[in-house]
């Protein structure tokens, strides 16, 4: 059954056959773990990721063939992290104490400054500034988290980001807009 195409699996699925589902999965696993892993703790991702699939599995009925699986499919994914981070705004308060003490501050001083490249190596420093702006991003709203996730951390245009979360271009915008602003309020909270 090798070179089918997304089409075909998808027929077969629908027609009972649910262990072909695991040709899609294997087909675009990549995908989905590269936008989960843009928007998660990496401890979560795998999780994730399964539940993605868990849900397009449920929701094969409802794909039209309009646009190709994938798109779907990255939808999906996209709105299963929304949706990890609204749970996780419910469940917990985030802190900055990772920044807080004199450690962390000279780290942030030198990354922000540019003298720490002498003093640390540079996966390092990328370790501790993703570190940073997964706990900035907390602390934002899960909408506009998602927002300015698509846009400025993965390229995404405005127009593509509001079909991925399936809002409008405005939203878009004035999330991202909002967010800026609080990012940068929350940032000049660290000094």
């Amino acid at each position: 059954m090798a070179g089918r195409d997304d089409r075909e699996i998808i027929e077969d699925v629908r027609g009972g056959n649910a262990d072909a589902f695991a040709e899609l999965i294997d087909r675009h696993e990549n995908r989905v773990f590269i936008i989960v892993r843009g928007h998660l703790p990496a401890a979560r991702v795998r999780e994730v990721a399964h539940d993605v699939f868990c849900r397009a599995f449920r929701s094969l009925g409802n794909f039209r063939f309009e646009k190709p699986f994938e798109h779907w499919l990255s939808k999906i994914a996209v709105r299963t992290c929304y949706d990890f981070w609204r749970k996780e705004k419910r469940r917990k308060e985030v802190t900055f104490s990772v920044f807080s003490d004199d450690d962390g501050r000279e780290v942030l001083d030198g990354i922000i400054s540019g003298a720490a490249e002498d003093e640390y190596d540079l996966n390092q420093r990328r370790r501790f500034a993703r570190e940073m702006i997964f706990r900035l991003l907390e602390e934002l709203s899960p909408e506009d988290r998602m927002a300015l996730s698509l846009v400025y951390l993965e390229g995404r245009s405005v127009k593509e980001a509001a079909g991925l979360m399936g809002w409008t271009v405005a939203n878009i915008k004035v999330r991202n807009h909002r967010a800026r602003k609080r990012l940068q309020s929350l940032a000049s909270q660290l000094y």
